[in-house]
């Protein structure tokens, strides 16, 4: 509901009572990310309560938690439209992993007070009768912003935010136990949400993260014995290998020096860490930082 926000602000406990009731998803009226649009629409909340309640749902366990900017609609200006964008860009960063934001446009919908009286809110009308959209073109613009215009920063704002999503799953910004949970429901269709879908696109990204969900392989933090254990490429590495003037190497953007290169060449999971340290001479020290930056770039997991 519009004042979902704000009730669950006032009584936070309802939270934690959703999810031990078994709630995985739940969408809050979010709308906008400035106060006054806000206060246009007839919300109660305001920026800082959607933030804490993301915050909440979050560490209650509720899995997917999404909503809606709507662009074109009370108020809108290009300044509304960089102040949305840099509320959304903080509450996908604080939500990790959680938050879904659909990028939407103003809808007039009959006898609301926005499509009675739009000129209130800065909003000419230019499709009451939804002609030229299935919910996929603006119907709405602004004194200085036609719908075409409209309709590119729809799509910007959707690509910065998928972009987002991908450097925060690149970055380790998604606890590996959340990504892991994305597949299980995959398997079973259980409406896995954007963010899996985020994650497909990368080839290297979805491999990592299958083989630890089918026990193909364990991250470095699940190893007993790091010496014994054996790192395993999850992808062919004359794809992701690219060797520079001077002999050193690069792997998914990470660098290692032609010394590095024989270590990273023997992870194709035939030899243990300490098989590997022997065969190159290395310390073991050596080897692990090796394998903790490949592994930093998703590229390897470890096999016993």
């Amino acid at each position: 509901s519009s004042d979902l926000v704000h009730t669950l602000y006032l009584h936070p406990e309802m939270i934690e009572d959703l999810a031990m009731a078994g709630c995985t998803r739940i969408q809050l009226g979010i709308e906008a990310g400035t106060e006054p649009v806000l206060k246009a629409y007839g919300k109660q909340t305001t920026p800082e309560e959607i933030f804490s309640i993301v915050e909440k749902c979050r560490d209650a366990g509720i899995a997917q938690i999404y909503g809606n900017i709507i662009l074109a609609g009370a108020n809108f200006s290009r300044e509304v439209y960089e102040a949305d964008k840099k509320f959304v860009e903080k509450l996908i960063s604080l939500s990790q992993g959680t938050v879904e934001i659909g990028v939407v446009t103003f809808w007039p919908l009959p006898e609301t007070p926005m499509t009675r009286e739009p000129e209130k809110y800065g909003l000419t009308i230019r499709d009451y009768d939804f002609v030229t959209t299935a919910g996929d073109f603006p119907q709405t613009e602004t004194a200085d912003i036609e719908r075409f215009t409209v309709a590119e920063m729809q799509k910007e704002l959707e690509a910065a935010i998928i972009e987002q999503m991908m450097e925060m799953l690149e970055n380790w910004e998604v606890p590996t136990a959340r990504v892991l949970g994305w597949f299980a429901k995959s398997r079973y269709r259980e409406g896995y949400g954007g963010w899996f879908l985020v994650l497909s696109r990368s080839e290297i990204l979805y491999s990592y993260y299958e083989m630890l969900y089918l026990g193909e392989g364990q991250d470095s933090s699940q190893v007993a014995d790091m010496a014994s254990a054996h790192p395993l490429r999850i992808a062919p590495l004359y794809k992701h290998l690219t060797t520079l003037k001077d002999g050193s190497l690069e792997v998914r953007g990470a660098k290692f020096t032609r010394e590095e290169g024989e270590i990273v060449i023997l992870t194709a999971g035939k030899l243990s860490v300490a098989e590997i340290a022997e065969r190159t001479g290395q310390t073991m020290d050596k080897v692990l930082s090796v394998l903790e930056r490949l592994e930093k770039q998703h590229f390897i997991v470890y096999t016993i």
